[in-house]
């Protein structure tokens, strides 16, 4: 009997050292559930405390028009820990960030390199910009670059980079002021041969393929235009050089 009541406890006093070791096993999840959602919605607090917000855009300066900034604003709900940019193939995009939760969007048109005035089009003047871009627009350039087959290109579409760094090239030569003969006509026969001519008679032809040695030379003939032979003067600016007597 003795033995019995003895069990009877421990059996008693067992149990009720398993139910405080499943309470506390429960209070234990208890409190890393709770911990673990503390830390999960202060995450979440300071995701949305750095999310984009508000955003500042600008086109040249000046206040951005509906597309724009309906580009810009794709930004908003953005984590400002990540990489923003946006992506626009007729516009120059700088993105800057101003914590916790605002971007300025800077849009920038490219400027232009060169504008054509083709000789057939629905388009009466379009320009090739810095960036490659062929745009529609009504400016002038000083240059009056005609062309005759670049005009095929559709509007909104890029020159290939070669064809791109032609038209660098060309223009930085022929833009520059100490050249002693005036450019009169530019004709862009295709993607990559220009005819140059000066004061209306000179026509020089420029290739993509051998611009650099071209455009060195035509740069000392241009500032050196003539030489001196057994007394005579020739100048050497067109096909036929012309003697000049002293």
């Amino acid at each position: 009997m003795f033995e019995r009541k003895n069990l009877s406890r421990s059996l008693r006093f067992a149990e009720k050292k398993e139910q405080l070791h499943r309470r506390g096993r429960r209070a234990c999840w208890v409190f890393f559930v709770g911990a673990m959602g503390l830390v999960a919605f202060l995450i979440w607090r300071i995701y949305l405390l750095f999310t984009v917000v508000h955003v500042v855009c600008t086109l040249d300066n000046q206040s951005c028009s509906e597309d724009t900034m309906s580009l810009a604003h794709r930004l908003v709900g953005r984590s400002m820990f990540e990489t923003l940019h946006i992506i626009d193939d007729s516009l120059s995009v700088r993105v800057q960030k101003k914590w916790p939760n605002t971007l300025v969007v800077s849009f920038t048109q490219p400027q232009i390199l060169v504008t054509f005035t083709p000789s057939s089009s629905a388009v009466s003047v379009y320009s090739l910009t810095q960036n490659g871009l062929i745009t529609a627009t009504r400016a002038t350039e000083p240059i009056p670059f005609t062309d005759l087959e670049l005009e095929q290109l559709i509007v909104g579409t890029h020159v290939s980079p070669t064809t791109l760094n032609f038209y660098r090239t060309l223009v930085e030569l022929i833009t520059q002021p100490s050249l002693p003969v005036s450019l009169q006509k530019v004709v862009a026969v295709s993607s990559n041969e220009v005819h140059l001519f000066f004061d209306g008679r000179l026509e020089v032809v420029v290739r993509e393929e051998t611009i650099d040695q071209e455009m060195h030379s035509l740069q000392i003939l241009l500032q050196a235009p003539t030489i001196e032979h057994t007394g005579k003067v020739f100048d050497l600016r067109f096909r036929d050089p012309v003697m000049r007597s002293q």
